[in-house]
């Protein structure tokens, strides 16, 4: 949205940047194993939607399983997800699951200097 802000003889132009909530949310397309156990020490979530103000629909202990949900991929066993970026931290990604339960759960985060921590990490 622009506006235009008239100040005695000088008019100015200020453009009002749509906030985080109002934006769409950033999402990124990979191609993974289906099959992901929880890395994360403290466990992790299951959330109703892609963010932590989803509804919470349960939670998985470090060591256990997930299938994460996505389209058909090349070779077998591997699939098609879209990560949806947090609207509050945009620098954590949620990934939709199918089991144990469906809903969304953190898949990594960005560290400040530019890599990623993994919430979940593959497994057979």
């Amino acid at each position: 949205m622009i506006r235009l802000i008239r100040t005695s003889t000088l008019l100015l132009l200020a453009a009002v940047l749509t906030t985080a909530a109002g934006a769409a949310p950033k999402t990124e397309v990979v191609t993974v194993r289906k099959s992901h156990q929880v890395a994360a020490p403290i466990g992790l979530n299951i959330r109703s939607k892609p963010s932590s103000k989803g509804r919470w629909l349960g939670s998985l202990e470090e060591g256990k399983k997930l299938q994460l949900a996505g389209g058909a991929a090349l070779r077998p066993g591997f699939a098609t997800v879209h990560l949806t970026q947090d609207g509050e931290d945009p620098t954590a990604y949620w990934a939709p699951i199918q089991a144990p339960v469906a809903g969304y759960v953190l898949y990594r985060a960005l560290n400040g200097d530019g890599s990623s921590y993994f919430y979940v990490t593959p497994s057979r």
